[in-house]
């Protein structure tokens, strides 16, 4: 954590369901991170009729990417 504090990048968790473990870690060391995703409130994971194709991650990633380069501009 004390890497990402002094790089002044956003601190980003990136969850698949409603356990939230990666904002849960953070939030455990005392941050809040500037972005939290959960991909299952975007219909990505935790859908157990199938498994998780290349397509929900390249949808993932595109969707990461966009919430990131807004989350700078109002840096």
């Amino acid at each position: 954590m004390e890497i990402v504090e002094q790089s002044g990048q956003p601190l980003v968790a990136l969850d698949g369901c409603v356990l939230s473990c990666c904002k849960d870690y953070i939030n455990q060391r005392g941050r809040e991170p500037d972005l939290s995703i959960r991909f299952d409130k975007l219909g990505l994971m935790g859908r157990g009729e199938r498994a998780f194709l290349p397509e929900d991650g390249r949808k993932a990633l595109s969707i990461t990417k966009n919430l990131i380069a807004k989350l700078n501009r109002f840096a």
